[in-house]
């Protein structure tokens, strides 16, 4: 076990989840974690130790046929992202890469696509290093 999940369950010991649950060590920023997690599926969720999985998880899909997974955002004027310095980054640099942006994604309880999400990451990277 990594040192980190050994922490987890040392100081959480009664969470559990039937969920399975893979703990990775962060070595970049906390926004990087969607780009930095090991997927070998084709579709993945994720969550950072800010968050706990619950036993019982609902993720969210359109009512269309087939179900289409939901986007989770906030609009970048709204007070959950003016308030926070972290929401303004993003933002800010979102808008460098195309000025009509007028949300920011939020990166927990979604359903990512892997090779989309892949993509991103490789053109965020090659933009801001």
């Amino acid at each position: 076990k990594s040192m980190f999940e050994r922490l987890w369950n040392m100081f959480f010991p009664s969470i559990s989840t039937k969920i399975p649950i893979r703990y990775v060590e962060r070595h970049s920023p906390a926004f990087m974690d969607v780009c930095d997690a090991p997927v070998s599926s084709s579709w993945f969720v994720i969550t950072n130790s800010y968050h706990r999985v619950a036993d019982d998880v609902d993720l969210m899909f359109s009512h269309d046929s087939p179900p289409k997974p939901l986007i989770p955002f906030v609009p970048a004027s709204s007070r959950h992202c003016t308030d926070y310095a972290a929401c303004r980054e993003v933002y800010s640099l979102a808008q460098e890469i195309h000025a009509g942006f007028d949300m920011v994604v939020l990166d927990m309880d979604m359903v990512y696509h892997t090779s989309s999400r892949n993509a991103f990451c490789d053109a965020w990277k090659k933009t801001n290093g």
